[in-house]
């Protein structure tokens, strides 16, 4: 599923267990730790997320990254999620 923004992609779940190479639980479980990004809400009962992001993650897991500077870089992956979306609502 893609975004009208160029660039932008939001992965459903899957494509995100194919590029981390995990089962879907254990997803859900570095979300949870603060390891993968959390999930986008795009309807009612269906959430993606965003390529960028994963593929980010993913490259600092294959660098041998901890898990702290793997958390840090998802903080910091939210944060610039949130500045976008009040730069947004402001235009």
């Amino acid at each position: 599923m893609e975004n009208k923004s160029p660039g932008i992609r939001l992965l459903p779940i899957a494509a995100v267990q194919s590029i981390i190479g995990l089962k879907k639980s254990s997803v859900h479980e570095r979300i949870k730790a603060g390891l993968l990004p959390a999930a986008i809400p795009v309807g009612k009962r269906a959430v993606r997320y965003s390529s960028d992001e994963v593929q980010a993650v993913a490259e600092a897991m294959a660098a041998g990254l901890s898990d702290d500077e793997v958390r840090s870089l998802v903080r910091h992956q939210h944060a610039a999620r949130a500045r976008r979306a009040a730069e947004l609502r402001a235009a």
